[in-house]
């Protein structure tokens, strides 16, 4: 991270990414090798684009989107929460909003029940 440590940035996305319940369920050990991961792999630039989550409102252009959409939202969400998922929704003609009890990383958390919500998605769009 320019003029940072990255192993504090990793800790920031630990928390959004798995949330309080996941981390508490983690021993200080998986969490440091978490962190040591996050830190390893994270590309240039995760900071500014972190950045942008305050300055980007798309919010006028929902209205136009014209496709199936299935917004997912994490209850224990910290990085996109259950509001912003639900606003996302409501501004989608035709969205469709499933919540889940996790953190932001679903698909790690809960991969069967993720799995079967997207597959109900792909079937119900056909071809």
């Amino acid at each position: 991270m320019p003029g940072g440590d990255g192993r504090v940035l990793a800790s920031y996305l630990s928390l959004l990414v798995g949330g309080t319940r996941w981390l508490d369920a983690r021993s200080e050990g998986e969490v440091g090798e978490q962190l040591e991961l996050f830190a390893a792999g994270m590309p240039p630039g995760t900071d500014a684009q972190l950045a942008l989550f305050g300055e980007i409102d798309v919010r006028a252009d929902l209205a136009r989107i014209d496709v199936p959409v299935l917004v997912v939202s994490p209850s224990g969400g910290l990085l996109i929460t259950p509001i912003h998922s639900r606003e996302l929704a409501e501004g989608i003609p035709g969205a469709r909003l499933a919540t889940f009890d996790c953190g932001h990383a679903i698909a790690a958390e809960l991969p069967a029940e993720w799995a079967a919500l997207i597959d109900g998605l792909l079937s119900s769009v056909g071809d």
